[in-house]
């Protein structure tokens, strides 16, 4: 059980995942968190009593705060500076000198925000997440706020972190998106990208190469690097972690906060939960503070405006009473086990004195036989637009059911189970994956040796589905009409290799493509219907093989893309793609995005009248109250609500128009993710950097070209 080194109530409500804390005053470490009605609450703690100045403050930002963070932005000042998103702008202040430091428009809003070292940069950044985008800002020696980072993401930021996550001495972004993904960013190009079961929700780096993470569907686990450490799953859904060392080991314990009010305490190493406590509302956020200027602490945030501190283990009394707790949670987790396993074999010794003594069920009879096997492979069914996981007996048994464990390709779950009414020898489960990705499926088969038996034998294996396990492999002719679009590369690889890397990819026979000096394999989509085609030739000097990937899914030739260059391990690839629907649609929401621009100026300037005309209006209306001019107040009135019915209808046109432009630079933001995505290594990176600067000087035929050719050399 953790005790509290202090508590306090701030009186108001905090909202989850928007607080921080840092050194906004010169002398002293505060909180700062999102309230209700566009305001930000920031606490000072070590203000005096009867110093006049309350030491809880507001801020009014007149707009709904969607992040918050705080941290040395400004060097020109000794204290920390307060950066607060919102879904159009974000906006710097210094609390100390009651002045704003920068404000910056944010077309893709800002979902996530965090401030602190940037990879190479000299200055502190603040790394902003929003509508699939990334945006870094810092300030100048002019004291003025300047974008100085930019690239996109798959989906809309959900999470944000920096940490050092390869070991070269520079932190790295850590970006969690809606789309499950969790991806780590060095500068422009995306070192490592894994895939979850959800929507990542908050990130947290521990030390070294290891970092936390949380999603929607209740889980919290750690990584590795890319490679997942642990993980434990929950029915509530956690709103905050932190890395702490709360027993004073010397390393950091994971942190994490629900939506039930319970704090965990896990070992970082293996996940298990050293300590918990529970507050009386949901966590919203958990922080590293100094706030009574006796060292760092932990401080627990609560959505009801609770604030509660822990103190970390810092003399040799308390780290044994924390070691005591440690080992006392520990007992205590043995002693469940034990109870239940006691439990269990007192079951089976009061079935087997109960059991009538002609009963022979459980004898020799139920015994398998000593060479049953257990086979288990998948088998493409088309017709039926799925995959088939097959489990089969070679021997006289039989099947009464079968449990499958995996992530990500059942909805909703990580397992499924099926039991027959009638046993079966061979048992086949319809699998059907959103998305291609590489999957193990843990699968536990059910055996018996008769259809009376009451005896059941488990087998277990694992069976590995390729990424591509969704499209099979049919001859070109079967194609109804082969794609227009194509991506082409070339690559210093034989083509040999090109065609395992397929019989990995794709679970297709190529046997006799490794025979050739080229390739030409068609696939098939079991869940779109569409071919894919994969050529490889030799060069006209035949120094390397020229690979064309035709399909008119974009996003799907990268996926092919990046696989290829993971497994072939090709670090940096330059390509030329053509994909003329998607530049169709592209130049559309381009058009569109100009039109919502221009709309917004002119909604802006119309708004501003009618503010004037409302301000006329109402001076007349209170002269005329003044003179007993009842006629002449009334018409003012009536005026002022035919301007205000007005006001109404601009609002929500306004509105409509912004979440039409928000959708469009969406898409263009995905656009740009998927044309980085048909490159590799620096060209993919410097395709990024080409298109936003394509962007902002409206050079569109110059963003047209860099996506099908790739960024010039000079970028």
């Amino acid at each position: 059980m953790l005790i509290p080194s202090f508590q306090l109530n701030l009186q108001e409500p905090l909202q989850q995942g928007k607080v921080c804390a840092g050194h906004l005053y010169d002398d002293s470490s505060c909180v700062a968190g999102a309230t209700l009605g566009g305001k930000v609450l920031v606490h000072n703690p070590h203000e005096k009593a009867g110093s006049g100045v309350n030491a809880t403050q507001f801020l009014n930002i007149n707009r709904d705060v969607s992040c918050v963070d705080c941290g040395p932005l400004d060097r020109s000042i000794a204290h920390d500076v307060l950066v607060v998103g919102t879904q159009s702008s974000v906006q710097a202040y210094d609390a100390e000198a009651n002045r704003e430091v920068f404000h910056r428009e944010v077309a893709d809003g800002a979902s996530r925000v965090v401030v602190g070292n940037l990879g190479i940069f000299e200055q502190p950044v603040a790394v902003v997440g929003g509508n699939c985008s990334i945006q870094g800002f810092a300030v100048d020696e002019n004291g003025e706020g300047q974008e100085v980072y930019w690239s996109v993401t798959g989906d809309n930021v959900s999470a944000l972190a920096l940490a050092d996550v390869d070991g070269d001495g520079y932190n790295e972004i850590l970006v969690g998106s809606e789309d499950f993904q969790v991806r780590v960013f060095q500068h422009e190009e995306c070192l490592l990208e894994t895939t979850e079961t959800d929507a990542v929700t908050d990130l947290t780096p521990i030390h070294s190469q290891r970092y936390g993470y949380a999603l929607a569907n209740g889980t919290v686990g750690v990584y590795s690097l890319d490679k997942r450490a642990w993980r434990v799953k929950s029915r509530h859904k956690p709103t905050a972690l932190q890395a702490f060392d709360l027993d004073g080991d010397g390393v950091p314990e994971l942190i994490s906060g629900w939506s039930s009010g319970k704090v965990e305490v896990r070992d970082e190493a293996s996940g298990q939960v050293v300590f918990k406590d529970v507050i009386g509302s949901g966590v919203a956020g958990l922080l590293r503070a100094n706030i009574r200027g006796h060292g760092e602490e932990l401080v627990v945030c609560g959505t009801e405006g609770q604030l509660r501190g822990y103190q970390a283990a810092v003399d040799d009394t308390r780290v044994a009473q924390v070691a005591n707790q440690r080992v006392l949670m520990e007992l205590s987790n043995q002693r469940d086990e034990v109870v239940a396993q006691l439990a269990s074999a007192r079951q089976l010794l009061i079935e087997k004195r109960n059991k009538p003594k002609d009963d022979t069920r459980g004898g020799a009879g139920d015994m398998l036989p000593g060479d049953t096997k257990v086979t288990m492979r998948w088998e493409i069914a088309p017709s039926q637009k799925h995959v088939d996981i097959v489990a089969e007996v070679d021997t006289e048994c039989w099947i009464r059911g079968c449990v499958l464990l995996a992530e990500g390709i059942f909805k909703g779950t990580e397992s499924l189970g099926h039991m027959f009414d009638t046993p079966t020898r061979c048992c086949r489960v319809p699998v059907v994956t959103e998305k291609d990705m590489a999957c193990t499926v843990h699968i536990k088969v059910l055996v018996c040796s008769s259809l009376g038996s009451s005896v059941t034998h488990l087998y277990e294996s694992d069976l590995v589905l390729p990424r591509f396990a969704m499209h099979y492999v049919v001859p070109r002719s079967h194609l109804q009409h082969e794609p227009s679009a194509y991506v082409q590369f070339k690559i210093n690889e034989r083509v040999q290799r090109v065609a395992l890397w397929i019989e990995q990819a794709f679970n297709a026979d190529t046997s006799n493509l490794q025979k050739s000096a080229s390739l030409d394999a068609a696939f098939l989509s079991i869940r779109t219907g569409q071919g894919t085609i994969l050529e490889v030739q030799p060069t006209a000097d035949g120094l390397a093989n020229q690979v064309t990937i035709r399909t008119d899914d974009m996003a799907l030739a990268g996926d092919i893309v990046q696989d290829m260059c993971q497994a072939l391990a090709i670090g940096d690839l330059k390509s030329t793609a053509v994909f003329p629907h998607e530049m169709s649609a592209l130049q559309r929401t381009l058009d569109i995005v100009s039109d919502c621009n221009a709309n917004r100026i002119k909604f802006q300037a119309e708004a501003a009248d009618n503010s004037n005309l409302v301000k006329s209006l109402v001076i007349r209306a209170e002269d005329s109250r003044i003179l007993w001019d009842m006629e002449g107040m009334t018409r003012s009135y009536r005026s002022l609500m035919d301007v205000n019915r007005d006001l109404l209808m601009e609002h929500e046109k306004r509105a409509t128009n912004h979440q039409q432009l928000l959708d469009s630079l969406k898409e263009v933001n995905g656009m740009i993710q998927k044309a980085a995505r048909l490159r590799a290594g620096q060209p993919k990176a410097a395709v990024v950097s080409a298109c936003r600067s394509a962007i902002r000087s409206s050079n569109l035929s110059a963003l047209h070209q860099i996506i099908q050719q790739g960024a010039p050399d000079d970028v």
